[in-house]
């Protein structure tokens, strides 16, 4: 199976990807949303993890990417983190969030 990571924290990002290799996962990783869809249509990963708040705007950039790959494969599995806490709160909104709205709420709603 073939993960791609989509993290600007290089310690998290590289972390994350030495766990899931050990597991016997192909990890791909990149460090913000732009590199995501470009290697993201050069690999054909089976599923992403994405940081929600990534370079430039620290925003939601990572949201907004794994929206347009929804666009591209709507059954496209993906787990998104906002790290704006301690504990990473996982987000899950895509089949609700209207294209190009690019954000979500901690309870997986569209807003």
């Amino acid at each position: 199976m073939r993960i791609l990571i989509a993290e600007d924290d290089a310690l998290l990002r590289e972390g994350l990807a030495l766990l899931l290799r050990g597991e016997g996962f192909e990890v791909s990783a990149v460090s913000d949303a732009a590199q995501f869809l470009t290697v993201f249509e050069e690999t054909a990963p089976d599923a992403a993890v994405l940081d929600v708040r990534m370079p430039p705007t620290f925003t939601n950039e990572g949201l907004r990417a794994a929206i347009e790959v929804r666009k591209l494969r709507p059954a496209f599995p993906s787990w998104s983190f906002p790290r704006t806490s301690r504990i990473a709160t996982p987000v899950n909104c895509w089949q609700e969030a209207p294209a190009g709205s690019g954000t979500c709420s901690r309870n997986g709603s569209a807003r």
